[in-house]
């Protein structure tokens, strides 16, 4: 049996401890929960980072496609040692329903209660975990590709992102915890049905429910006043209306100065930006938008690999199969048979 990691009372004295360690044996691999009661410069320089890549399909793993990851009890994550900060390259959403979570994120110490939502964005640091031993909590990784369509598809949720990206925890109504974990369930559990043809389809519709009921939530959470006073800075509002246009795009082959043209800036400033927003620059979403709607075609349609590349603005055909071998690995021809065949 694996041992529980023991919660620090509060009525624990920590101001003489710079560091407290508590152990764990989970799944044979021992989990060191690192809390430090200082807080610390955060040094990015070669911080391990945890993106969609890092995770392979496991038994603890409830569902997993390109765009989101379910785990019902983030207890079962078999953790190798932890030792400092880590910084996301995805979205993660935690829904506590029992028990109690310290963690720091970005500097700050942050702790999660019962019918607390915690929302980490890409690029977000994190540190100094520690878990209650009767600690319940189900959790949704989004990649950046997916918050990125779904957030900014609305041009009114920004304010409400802002407002969760830097208070990271909401409180939960009874009926706010039960919409979410309806949302939730439906999710983890469709994939187990029959019928799978429209499987990513109906996923998507029920993740992007799910991330506009945490918009309302995160909406009845904004105090009035902080709500009138939200303002975007330049760049953000510059990255926001580039990924509106990219997704109005519907993933036609672009430039960069296609956009910025667009744009009223220089694609050398867009790309500034967008590294800055997202970690990655305006090319690589350009073709990241480009690679998901040929990936949608190429499986649910049946159009010919030359009717796609003409749909999605491609010079000549040849222009076309080279741009899917090198993001996909392969071929168009062979990619299709292959997602056929599963």
């Amino acid at each position: 049996m694996p041992t529980k990691c023991p919660i620090l009372h509060h009525s624990q004295t920590k101001s003489n401890l710079e560091y407290y360690y508590i152990q764990k044996e989970h799944h044979g691999s021992r989990i060191i929960y690192h809390l430090c009661n200082r807080k610390r410069k955060l040094n990015t320089i070669n911080m391990e980072k945890i993106g969609f890549e890092q995770f392979e399909e496991e038994d603890w793993i409830d569902y997993k496609n390109d765009d989101i990851i379910i785990i019902d009890d983030i207890s079962k994550i078999p953790t190798n040692e932890i030792d400092g900060s880590v910084k996301l390259e995805m979205a993660v959403i935690l829904i506590c329903s029992h028990g109690k979570l310290e963690i720091t994120i970005n500097g700050e110490k942050v702790i999660v209660r019962a019918n607390d939502a915690l929302v980490c964005m890409n690029n977000t640091i994190i540190s100094d975990v520690l878990m209650s031993p009767d600690m319940d909590m189900f959790a949704l990784g989004l990649s950046r590709h997916s918050m990125n369509l779904n957030i900014f598809k609305d041009k009114n949720l920004w304010k409400y992102v802002d407002y969760i990206n830097r208070h990271h925890v909401m409180k939960l109504t009874e009926d706010d915890f039960n919409m979410l974990n309806n949302y939730f369930e439906m999710t983890r559990t469709f994939p187990a049905k029959n019928g799978k043809h429209f499987q990513n389809k109906i996923i998507h519709y029920l993740q992007q429910a799910f991330l506009y009921e945490l918009m309302s939530i995160a909406e009845h959470n904004l105090p009035v006043d902080e709500d009138e006073e939200i303002s975007m800075r330049q760049g953000d509002l510059l990255f926001k209306n580039f990924i509106i246009k990219l997704i109005e795009n519907g993933g036609k082959i672009s430039q960069v100065s296609d956009f910025a043209d667009s744009l009223n800036v220089t694609p050398k400033y867009l790309s500034v930006v967008a590294k800055k927003a997202s970690g990655k620059t305006a090319l690589q979403l350009i073709h990241e938008a480009t690679i998901k709607e040929i990936e949608q075609q190429l499986i649910y349609t049946d159009y010919s690999i030359k009717e796609i590349a003409t749909n999605l603005d491609f010079d000549n055909l040849s222009f076309f199969s080279k741009f899917v071998k090198k993001h996909l690995g392969m071929s168009p021809k062979n990619f299709r048979t292959v997602k056929a065949k599963k």
